[in-house]
């Protein structure tokens, strides 16, 4: 497995940074290039799981724990934002789209969601 780091850090077998120096090679111009909008991604969905689930925020577990946390929030988040996710064979998009009275299809959506949990 490589690791896709920051400048900030040296290159190892398993870290992988951009180059450092002014690249002046059309290959190295394009790694760093491909590096820095694959690590904006990375960082965008890091940053998208830590706003739903706070908790991330400040993990202070041994690392092997921490992992666990992190994969079942990752999982959880990839349930909730799946566009085929079924709930009593309806989407919850369709639950949604039959109820639009104010708060009526946020209750609904969680209402069945403590249902699929149960």
């Amino acid at each position: 497995m490589l690791l896709s780091g920051d400048s900030g850090y040296g290159l190892f077998d398993w870290l992988i940074p951009p180059f450092r120096h002014n690249p002046q090679d059309p290959a190295e111009c394009r790694f760093n290039v491909t590096h820095k909008s694959t690590r904006r991604i990375i960082e965008c969905a890091y940053g998208i799981l830590k706003e739903r689930f706070p908790c991330l925020n400040h993990l202070r577990l041994e690392p092997s724990y921490s992992g666990q946390i992190v994969m079942a929030c990752a999982t959880l988040h990839n349930l909730a934002t799946a566009e085929d996710f079924m709930v009593e064979g309806s989407t919850i998009d369709d639950e949604e789209s039959n109820n639009n009275d104010g708060n009526g299809g946020g209750n609904s959506r969680l209402n069945s969601l403590l249902h699929y949990f149960r």
